[in-house]
């Protein structure tokens, strides 16, 4: 597989299997795109999106922790895009209502950035998404 180096964003779902430790659930392409990132982001719309699910009893850690961890254990990095950058490209985004996706498509629109996701629908709907 050749190598590419790009900036990757992650998608929250991805930033939880990997602070879990659960890998098997990474496709084999996911896993090589992981490795062969030049920069490996995340959106503070997926730290936020980590802190709901954190208090509805979804999984068992806020943003903030896995974050810290993944820094180090990933090298995972979050940008510090504008907001109002961010929302001028996720308003444009009307493919979809979760606004968790919407935002970190924008996000990853912003940099022209590939986005690591099991998502179908971002998948379908954003060209620069791999899994």
């Amino acid at each position: 597989m050749e190598q590419i180096l790009e900036a990757l964003f992650i998608d929250t779902h991805a930033i939880i299997w990997l602070y879990n430790g659960e890998s098997e659930k990474f496709s084999p392409h996911s896993k090589a795109r992981l490795d062969a990132a030049e920069e490996r982001l995340v959106s503070p719309v997926s730290i936020l999106e980590i802190d709901y699910l954190h208090e509805i009893g979804r999984i068992t850690e806020g943003g903030a922790v896995m974050l810290d961890d993944l820094r180090v254990r990933a090298a995972l990095e979050v940008p510090t895009d504008s907001f109002d950058d961010i929302v001028r490209k996720a308003s444009g985004l009307t493919w979809t209502r979760d606004l968790f996706d919407r935002l970190l498509v924008g996000h990853a629109v912003l940099h022209k950035a590939s986005l690591l996701t099991k998502d179908r629908s971002i998948r379908k709907h954003y060209s620069k998404a791999v899994w």
